[in-house]
């Protein structure tokens, strides 16, 4: 049987290990403290002011120090809709999802890259995961685009599907392959 032939000598030797890791988080950042007089500010919510305390309250409980956000007060000016209670925001939501999960992944690949040490054109595999995967070509090509890959490289797309990266990654790292894994939770992002 020459498939069997041929699979049992891609089989590396050893055992599959993680070479780098990189990290990146959106460049915009507050402190949870001032978090809300921001967003009470910025909603034209400044007279509810029980409400107010009651979400101060809730900030200072969290562990959360920092919090990290693509958009700024000029975005939120521009789009009203995101200020707004119960007004449509998915499209504009979704729209800056689509810009920014791919240059976060590229940004923390390229740390992970730097960190491992080696050329981009040893990199066999992408596999880039999120929980949002509204668009077309996804964010795998956008990554591999960003990061300027070999054409031929292997992509793979995984949306809400942190456990399967997980699997994937453990069958798929039998072979000598030299993944890159890229996650995205874009909840951080807006």
């Amino acid at each position: 049987m020459p498939g069997l032939v041929e699979k049992k000598t891609q089989r590396a030797e050893g055992l599959a290990s993680i070479l780098a890791i990189g990290r990146a988080n959106p460049p915009n950042t507050m402190e949870q403290s001032t978090f809300p007089d921001f967003y009470f500010r910025v909603t034209n919510s400044e007279h509810m002011v029980d409400l107010k305390k009651k979400f101060q309250r809730i900030c200072e409980k969290t562990a959360i120090r920092k919090r990290h956000f693509v958009w700024n007060e000029d975005l939120l000016i521009e789009n009203p809709c995101l200020r707004t209670f119960m007004e449509p925001s998915l499209n504009v939501r979704q729209k800056v999802a689509v810009a920014e999960i791919p240059k976060l992944g590229a940004a923390a690949a390229t740390k992970a890259i730097e960190e491992w040490g080696q050329p981009k054109s040893l990199i066999t595999h992408v596999i880039f995961c999120t929980t949002s995967g509204m668009d077309l070509p996804g964010a795998d090509y956008q990554l591999y685009k960003l990061l300027g890959l070999n054409p031929d490289i292997q992509r793979i797309m995984c949306v809400s599907a942190r456990l399967l990266r997980r699997r994937h990654r453990s069958s798929s790292c039998q072979v000598p392959r030299r993944e890159l894994q890229g996650c995205t939770r874009p909840r951080r992002l807006l």
